[in-house]
């Protein structure tokens, strides 16, 4: 199996320059911080196994491994390489702080640089990258600008800048990042964006405005999953057989269990679950789960159903089956008798079985019917019942499948009418 996972480092300027802004603007410190929060939100509810580390500079302190002396100072590695989690998403929201201090953009591109490839040289992944959140205001030293693109293309990094838009001189390029600046740029900041656009050209960078990263960013991804086919044979009566294959085409995604628990304060304190069972009297008197067994009420009195009256009643199929019962008009099957979280496709398994299911798919669609299923995944479990549908398409034809309820499972609930206050009764002069 290939591997998707990415690697990446945010790299966060917080100097004294990012906590400015015109009237009635957020601030370029809080708009990167609302980016970084979206690009962890992504990446958490999708599940993915990306990994992620933070960078800040401009902070007060230093803490990185390049630091000597002078070198590499107010450059801060908050968090290592690893998975996106809630302490790391709390942090960026509320433990970030802006400073009145600069430092140098190039340098801290060189820790960041420095932290991914340490970090990933036992590690395989798809993509590295390193994303650069910053106006580059700062001061910044370009004698080691060729080695810095030597060493991200040789490392096989991506490098992403989100900021100002990026103007160009008067050499008829387009700009990188064509978006209006909030305001009037410094001669430090020009002069950083010119060095910048040198260094995006030399590693095939690229850059965003804020004001073209939030919105991409916005929409959560899809939790990437593996499709797993289902081969089977279409059964309409006792000799005609379909070879067919469903896959998974929606599915209700549920959130991972482990955020169903809750935290304690203390990270070194754990969890543990315990489930008691106790009897409905006054002492309330604890019982073992081995005494007890399921009941269904008739009247006032329990009927015991154990598991072993369960299994006795229930049938259980010989194999996997997916056998057409009957066909009937669209207009019977209700939408609320729809069941389950999920919809299957169903195409052909060859190109000789795609004219056959072909056929039955055009039949169901001109005669506006549906076919009524009987299904079994495999073998030893209860059948289920379910309808297929056509789905016709310029380049694809499919049928779509869901589950039914059977009638046992259907309750038919009357309520009374509602009572109407006869004051809030339109008259006839107000009425439309």
């Amino acid at each position: 199996m290939a591997v998707t996972k990415e690697a990446v480092v945010f790299c966060l300027d917080v100097g004294s320059s990012m906590n400015h802004s015109l009237a009635d603007q957020v601030t370029p410190l809080e708009t990167s911080l609302n980016a970084i929060k979206m690009i962890l939100q992504r990446k958490m509810f999708a599940e993915l196994k990306d990994e992620v580390a933070l960078v800040l500079f401009g902070t007060p302190g230093t803490a990185n491994p390049l630091a000597d002396g002078d070198q590499y100072e107010n450059i801060t590695v908050a968090r290592m390489l690893g998975l996106p989690d809630w302490p790391l998403l709390k942090y960026v929201q509320k433990e970030i702080l802006p400073s009145n201090l600069s430092a140098d953009w190039l340098d801290a591109l060189i820790v960041s640089m420095d932290l991914l490839v340490n970090s990933t040289k036992d590690k395989k992944f798809a993509t590295k990258r390193v994303i650069m959140f910053s106006d580059l205001s700062s001061e910044v030293s370009d004698d080691q600008l060729d080695e810095i693109s030597n060493g991200i293309k040789s490392a096989e990094v991506e490098l992403n800048v989100i900021g100002p838009s990026i103007v160009t001189g008067n050499d008829g390029e387009e700009p990188a990042c064509n978006v209006a600046p909030a305001q009037k740029k410094t001669l430090q900041q020009l002069n950083g964006e010119k060095l910048m656009k040198k260094l995006l050209a030399n590693v095939n960078g690229e850059c965003y405005s804020f004001s073209q990263a939030l919105p991409a960013l916005s929409f959560f991804q899809t939790r990437m999953v593996r499709p797993s086919p289902w081969k089977v044979d279409l059964e309409i009566g006792a000799t005609c057989k379909i070879p067919v294959v469903g896959f998974l085409k929606v599915k209700e995604c549920k959130p991972k269990k482990s955020w169903q628990i809750s935290y304690v304060r203390n990270p070194d304190d754990k969890i543990e679950r315990t489930c008691t069972h106790h009897l409905n009297d006054d002492a309330q008197t604890e019982i073992e789960k081995d005494d007890t067994v399921k009941g269904h009420r008739y009247g006032t009195t329990v009927v015991p159903f154990s598991k072993i009256d369960k299994d006795l009643l229930s049938y259980k199929a010989k194999g996997k089956c997916f056998q057409i019962l009957c066909f009937t008009k669209s207009c019977n099957v209700h939408r609320y008798y729809y069941l389950g979280d999920s919809v299957h496709s169903f195409v052909a398994q060859s190109e000789y079985s795609a004219v056959a299911l072909s056929a039955l798919i055009h039949a169901l669609h001109e005669t506006d019917m549906v076919a009524i299923v009987r299904y079994a995944y495999r073998g030893g479990i209860a059948p289920k019942m379910g309808f297929l549908s056509p789905h016709i398409k310029v380049d694809r034809e499919e049928l779509l499948f869901s589950f039914l309820p059977f009638m046992e499972d259907i309750r038919r609930f009357t309520f009374p009418p509602l009572n109407v206050n006869k004051k809030h009764i339109p008259s006839g002069n107000n009425g439309l």
